[in-house]
């Protein structure tokens, strides 16, 4: 077989690589930011602006690391299948691979959820039982895993750049169409479940959540509830004199992210109108508890 058909021209391999290496630099960049402001917050503890520098690690985080992970990924995927460093042949190639698949493994043991808890507990104003020591331990959390990651990223440019250990003694030469195969299986499967479940989320975070007449609402207790992804999210709230008096939330899921949200609902007491902002971090329980207040509201 003729293995050069698939194999990207010496130009397009000149643009993927410099693509490669812009998306790892914009990573780099990112990682240090967030650190920086990390190191700023531990200087001056909470204060007025803890919720502002949680929103820019939160913003930087959410948009410029996750896609960078994901470009990264990617870039290198193509630039292993389509010309002929490949995905073995080298040890140092092996050893960027793992350190590639290890970055986002950090946000699934907690790295994303300390950072979304952060600004989440601030945009909250601390008013959840121990949110403090909690934002503490978040805190603590974020500073140890930006730092790892970091780290990896910068193990990664020093292989990219030495090339250590030369070229593995293999036994056999797989096949490059059979890998091909394999290895876009194996990247669709990777992008398929974070694309769904982006557009998904999307669908929740931006549902309308309509203004309600308190005025035409007599005194009592309703019930309100909201479906999302096969959860029933269900409060009961209070009127009293055409004011929403309390609202007890009745079926929230076991989360942190699902606690996290919790603290609109003072946010909807204070406003008396159950459209309000939903809590940075956690918008799509916020609009499932707002949605299922007007729901209550709206009988």
């Amino acid at each position: 077989m003729d293995n050069a058909k698939f194999l990207l021209s010496t130009r397009l391999q000149k643009y993927l690589k410099w693509i490669h290496v812009l998306i790892a630099s914009s990573l780099l960049g990112s990682l240090i930011s967030m650190l920086f402001i990390l190191a700023l917050k531990n200087g001056v503890g909470i204060s007025e602006s803890t919720f502002l520098l949680d929103l820019a690690i939160f913003k930087i985080f959410d948009i410029v690391v996750t896609y960078s992970f994901y470009l990264l990924f990617i870039t290198a995927f193509f630039y292993g299948a389509f010309t002929n460093w490949g995905f073995f042949k080298h040890h140092w190639i092996i050893l960027k691979w793992i350190g590639i698949l290890i970055l986002p493994s950090l946000v699934w043991i907690g790295w994303g959820e300390s950072i979304n808890g952060m600004v989440a507990i601030a945009d909250g104003e601390f008013i959840l039982l121990e949110a403090i020591a909690e934002y503490e331990d978040l805190f603590s959390k974020s500073i140890y895993l930006t730092i790892i990651s970091l780290v990896i990223i910068i193990i990664i440019f020093l292989i990219s750049i030495i090339k250590p250990f030369g070229i593995r003694n293999k036994r056999w030469k797989p096949n490059r169409k059979v890998t091909l195969i394999i290895s876009m299986a194996i990247l669709i499967i990777f992008l398929l479940f974070p694309i769904g479940n982006y557009f998904s989320l999307k669908n929740y975070r931006n549902m309308p959540i309509e203004d309600v007449n308190l005025i035409a609402i007599e005194d009592g207790n309703y019930l309100g509830e909201k479906d999302i992804s096969g959860f029933i999210y269900k409060v009961e709230v209070s009127m009293n004199s055409h004011v929403i008096s309390d609202i007890q939330i009745l079926q929230n899921r076991k989360s942190s992210y699902a606690r996290y949200a919790e603290a609109v609902i003072p946010r909807i007491i204070k406003n008396q109108n159950a459209n309000v902002n939903a809590i940075t971090g956690a918008t799509t329980t916020s609009k499932a508890l707002m949605k299922a207040v007007e729901n209550a509201l709206s009988q």
